[in-house]
C-alpha cells in the first residue's frame, strides 16, 4: 500500500501514537467511502448501487472502523476537517447533527462513514432534502453566518455526503429566505419556531420554508453567489491540475454537480446576469456535458477511461475548435474545456504511441470498487484486465478481458509463480508477480504472492505494504489477514499482529457459518 505523490495526511490518529499499518488501512477505507459518495453524487443513484456497495464493502468498513476504535482508540485527526450530517437510523445521542471533524461532542469515524453511506441510500429514495435543510438551518443558528452555511453545504457535496440537486435546492431556499427575512436570526426563528439547543429536537423537527417567496436577493445573498462562482472557478483549475487518474475522475464527477449547481443558482436567482458571468457560465455548461459523458458512456459499457478514448475525445472536440480559431486550437481546447489534464498536455498533442505515466494509465486500487459500483454494480475488480500479454489495452470497463485466452494466460502466470516459489527463486517470483500485476492490478491474490516473495527476501516492510493492498481489495480474505499478522510480527508490531490474526479467524468463522447456512437451505 505504497502512497502516491498525491496522498494526503492520514485522517485518523490512534493510541499509541505513531506509525500504524491498520490506521493507514482505515484511512484508505474511509476515503473509499467518500469516493463512493462522490461517484454517485452527480447522477441517478439506484438501490442496486447502494445494495451492491453495502454488501461488498460498506458493511465491512463500518465493522472494521468500529473494531479499530475499540482496539486502538481510533479518532479523527485535528487537521481532518471532514464535513458531516446526521442520519436518523444510526447517529450517536448528543452528537452534533452537522459540522466538521473533529467535533465536540465527538463523532467517531464509523459514525461518519455509516452516515455517508446511508445518505447515499436516502438520495436513492429522494428523502435527503429535508435532512439537508435541517442541517443548514441548524448551522445557521449556531454560526449566524450565511456564507459559512452555504459553504458547508457545498463541502458536503464535495465530500460525497450530498447530491448536487439537494444542495442546489437547499441553497436556493436559504438565500431567498434570508433575503425575505432580513437576517439569519429571523430566518432561523421563522423556520424552526420550536427548536431548542437539544440536537434531538433538531433531528425530529423539519424546517418550515413554506413562507419563502421569490423575492430578489439582497446584498449578502449576492455576495454568497459571487463566492460560489469563485469556488467553481478554483475547482476547475484544481481538476485541470490533477496529479493522477483517480483525482481526475473524481474531480470530473464533482465538477459535473458543482458547475450544474452554480449555473442553476445564477439562472434562478439573478435576473440580469452580467455579461462576463454569462460567458463563463456558458463555458461551464460545455464542461458539464463533457464530465457527464464520462460516467454515462462508462455505464453504457464503453472504455471511456482508456488513454486512447480520452485522447480521441479531446481531439474530436479540438476539430470543432480548429475550424473556428485555426492553429491555436490546442490552447483554446485546453483553456475552454476540461478534457486535457495539465500533466498530460504534451501527451495529448504529441505523436501517437507515447504512453501515459503509470499514475495516469488506469484507476488505482483506491477507487476501483466505488467506480465499478457506479458504472456496473456487482462487478468484482479482479474481473477487470488492463492489458494483454502483448501489452495492448483490453479495457477499464467491467466485462472486458473475460475471454478464455486471458483466463488461460492468468492461470499460466500463477502456475509459473507457484513453480518459482517451490524452487525458492523469490527474486524471479517478485519480477513475475509485478509483471502480471501490470495486466491485473486488482487481483488481490497476486499481492499475496508478491508479499511472500518479498518476505523471503528479508523485506518484511515491503511485504506488509503489498498485503495491505491485497486486503484493501478483498478484506474478506482470511489468508491475507493471516499473512499480514505474520509480517507484522516480523516488523515488531506485535499488538497489530494479534489484531490481524484475530480478524483472520473471525472472517474464516463467518465464512464457515455462511457456507453452513447455504448447505442447510439447500
Amino acid at each position: 500500500m505504497n502512497g502516491s505523490a498525491t496522498d494526503e495526511q492520514n485522517l485518523f490518529v490512534s493510541a499509541p501514537k505513531g506509525e500504524s499499518a491498520l490506521v493507514r488501512l482505515a484511512d484508505h477505507f474511509f476515503r473509499e467511502v467518500q469516493a463512493f459518495g462522490v461517484l454517485t453524487s452527480g447522477s441517478t443513484v439506484t438501490d442496486e448501487m447502494c445494495g451492491a456497495y453495502i454488501s461488498t464493502r460498506g458493511g465491512f468498513i463500518k465493522s472494521f472502523l468500529e473494531t479499530l476504535t475499540m482496539f486502538c482508540d481510533l479518532r479523527f485527526a485535528t487537521h481532518s476537517r471532514i464535513p458531516f450530517c446526521y442520519n436518523r437510523a444510526e447517529w450517536p445521542g448528543g452528537a452534533p447533527i452537522e459540522g466538521y471533524t473533529p467535533s465536540e461532542p465527538e463523532v467517531l469515524p464509523a459514525d461518519v462513514a455509516t452516515s455517508l453511506i446511508l445518505n447515499v441510500q436516502q438520495r436513492a429514495t429522494g428523502s435527503l432534502f429535508s435532512r439537508l435543510l435541517t442541517c443548514a438551518v441548524r448551522r445557521l443558528a449556531g454560526t449566524g453566518d450565511l456564507r459559512d452555511t452555504v459553504t458547508y453545504l457545498f463541502d458536503l457535496h464535495q465530500a460525497g455526503f450530498a447530491g448536487a440537486d439537494e444542495v442546489t435546492e437547499t441553497t436556493c431556499l436559504l438565500l431567498r429566505g434570508h433575503s425575505q427575512a432580513g437576517s439569519c436570526e429571523v430566518l432561523v426563528e421563522r423556520c424552526m419556531r420550536h427548536a431548542t439547543t437539544d440536537e434531538i429536537d433538531w433531528m425530529t423537527d423539519v424546517p418550515d420554508f413554506e413562507w419563502v417567496d421569490e423575492s430578489p436577493l439582497g446584498k449578502e445573498g449576492k455576495a454568497v453567489l459571487t463566492h460560489l462562482f469563485q469556488r467553481a472557478s478554483r475547482r476547475v483549475e484544481e481538476v485541470r491540475g490533477a496529479q493522477d487518474l483517480d483525482q481526475w475522475v473524481l474531480g470530473q464527477i464533482h465538477i459535473d454537480g458543482l458547475l450544474t449547481a452554480v449555473i442553476r443558482l445564477f439562472h434562478e436567482l439573478v435576473e440580469n446576469i452580467p455579461l462576463p458571468y454569462q460567458a463563463r457560465l456558458a463555458q461551464w455548461e460545455e464542461i458539464v456535458c463533457d464530465a457527464h459523458a464520462l460516467l454515462m458512456t462508462s455505464r453504457a459499457g464503453f472504455d471511456a477511461l482508456s488513454a486512447k478514448a480520452r485522447i480521441s475525445s479531446a481531439h474530436l472536440m479540438g476539430q470543432a475548435i480548429r475550424q473556428r480559431v485555426g492553429t491555436a486550437w490546442q490552447d483554446r481546447l485546453y483553456q475552454e474545456r476540461l478534457l486535457v489534464p495539465a500533466q498530460l498536455r504534451a501527451h495529448y498533442f504529441s505523436e501517437p504511441g507515447e504512453q501515459f505515466p503509470p499514475q495516469w494509465a488506469h484507476l488505482s486500487w483506491r477507487v476501483i470498487h466505488p467506480w465499478l459500483t457506479a458504472v456496473a454494480p456487482g462487478t468484482a475488480p479482479s474481473a477487470v484486465v488492463r492489458t494483454s500479454k502483448t501489452g495492448q489495452p483490453s479495457g477499464e470497463s467491467p466485462g472486458r478481458g473475460g475471454e478464455r485466452d486471458i483466463a488461460e494466460d492468468l492461470l499460466a502466470d500463477f502456475e509459473t509463480i507457484h513453480r518459482l516459489h517451490e524452487e525458492h527463486r523469490y527474486a524471479e517470483v517478485e519480477q513475475h508477480a509485478r509483471s502480471t500485476l501490470r495486466r491485473h492490478p486488482y487481483m488481490e491474490n497476486l499481492y499475496a504472492e508478491l508479499a511472500i516473495a518479498l518476505d523471503h527476501q528479508n523485506k518484511p516492510e515491503a511485504a506488509r505494504e503489498e498485503l495491505l493492498t491485497g486486503i484493501f481489495l478483498d478484506p474478506h480474505n482470511p489468508l491475507l489477514w493471516h499473512s499480514l499478522s505474520v509480517v507484522l510480527h516480523r516488523t515488531g508490531s506485535h499488538e497489530e499482529a494479534a489484531f490481524a490474526m484475530a480478524f483472520s479467524r473471525f472472517i474464516a468463522s463467518e465464512a464457515r457459518s455462511a457456507d453452513s447456512g447455504q448447505r442447510h437451505e439447500g
